[in-house]
């Protein structure tokens, strides 16, 4: 028979590394996302012909990669922790019933459900982790789709982009919040600003 206490916690042991795995490849992709907004905020203007000087735009507010990170953490822990509850509980399969003649042999044991033991994960290399259980030609699975940003790079025109892709467009990072495939700034509904381009310096004077 199968023991639930140790297979519960064999599951979310093996659930939990796998957890902490990504998480740490999560972390090697936001650093990045982190550089690549440095590298946009530290872009020289270009000089140009000598013009009067504009009103000062609005500081741009810093994005704080720690509390992105520790966010998507918690993200990712909670919506695991929640996938592994919604599992059904391995249980004992029924005991089979005695033979219908005095001298029979009684019935066999059941089936065991299906446990941690059948358990295999698999990442999709960007926000999908799959559950699945397997032992024979007994098949059963669960899929948990987690809200994290992805850097799709610079902004291309009617490419369709889904809830959580990053781009840059006109020297600001946007995140799509639903399928688009509209530009960053005529949607509203559909981008969310990240990080505001940094105002250009004025232009040097003449000595």
């Amino acid at each position: 028979m199968l023991d639930t206490t140790k297979a519960l916690e064999a599951g979310w042991r093996k659930a939990r590394e796998y957890v902490d795995r990504n998480v740490s490849a999560l972390g090697k992709k936001l650093s990045a996302l982190g550089d690549r907004i440095a590298d946009l905020e530290a872009r020289q203007p270009e000089r140009g012909p000598r013009g009067e000087d504009g009103a000062p735009g609005r500081d741009g507010k810093d994005a704080d990669l720690n509390d992105v990170l520790r966010c998507v953490h918690e993200q990712v822990t909670s919506q695991v922790a929640t996938a592994i509850k919604g599992l059904p509980v391995p249980k004992d399969g029924r005991d089979g019933r005695d033979g219908q003649t005095i001298q029979g042999p009684p019935g066999r044991d059941g089936d065991d459900g299906l446990g941690f033991d059948d358990m295999n994960i698999e990442f999709d290399g960007e926000r999908t982790i799959t559950l699945a259980f397997v032992r024979g030609d007994r098949f059963k699975s669960k899929s948990v789709t987690f809200p994290i940003v992805l850097d799709r790079g610079v902004h291309k025109p009617n490419q369709l982009y889904e809830p959580g892709d990053g781009v840059t467009c006109k020297g600001s990072y946007w995140i799509a919040k639903k399928p688009t495939t509209t530009k960053p700034g005529d949607d509203t509904s559909a981008w969310r600003l990240a990080v505001r381009r940094g105002r250009d310096g004025k232009d040097a004077h003449n000595a």
